[in-house]
């Protein structure tokens, strides 16, 4: 269910990462305007190598609809055959107990609605297919276009994230959505 998902939109297809994705996702996960808005920052060839492996070994291998970690994803742009960007869906690092939505693109193909076709997908994944009752998503206010994306969604804004922990200060003020299945 989490190492064998392939997801097939109209403009694009959702695979699980592998190694041979390394450079084309590091150079979404390098590039500033991606990763202006997410905790981590911008990150190393290191690191997302390790992530990818991360994903790899012990992710894909030990999820089950009842615990998941992390399934980070792969998005491919279907007519430039290339690796644009990832998305996922995962418990959220500062409150375990809920399900994140996440996705970040290559900053060339923002504005054509490929982040909201790769993200409703992955929602509709999570409904219907691993049987998740709800999802959120966690966005910085300044994040504009992610907040927009968010909303198309159909995901309501929840209020903001306060947290009294040291280990999760990047989430602290950051808006707060979520969606019900039966929405």
């Amino acid at each position: 269910m989490f190492k064998d998902i392939y997801i097939e939109t109209k403009r694009l297809l959702i695979k699980p990462y592998n190694m041979m994705d390394l450079d084309e996702l590091y150079n979404v996960y390098s590039d500033e305007k991606v990763m202006a808005y997410i905790p981590e920052g911008v990150m190393s060839y290191k690191w997302v190598e390790d992530l990818i492996q991360w994903m790899i070994e012990v992710c894909y291998e030990t999820n089950t609809p009842d615990n998941i970690t992390k399934f980070g994803m792969s998005v491919l742009h279907k007519k430039d055959k290339k690796v644009i960007g990832w998305c996922g869906l995962g418990s959220l690092d500062c409150k375990p107990e809920d399900i994140e939505l996440f996705f970040g693109l290559s900053s060339e193909y923002w504005g054509n609605g490929l982040a909201t076709e790769a993200a409703k997908a992955m929602i509709d994944y999570g409904f219907d297919t691993i049987g998740l009752k709800r999802i959120v998503a966690v966005v910085n206010g300044n994040n504009i276009a992610s907040k927009k994306v968010i909303e198309k969604l159909g995901m309501s804004y929840n209020g903001r994230l306060y947290l009294d922990d040291p280990d999760f200060t990047g989430y602290d003020g950051e808006l707060y959505y979520e969606i019900n299945k039966d929405v």
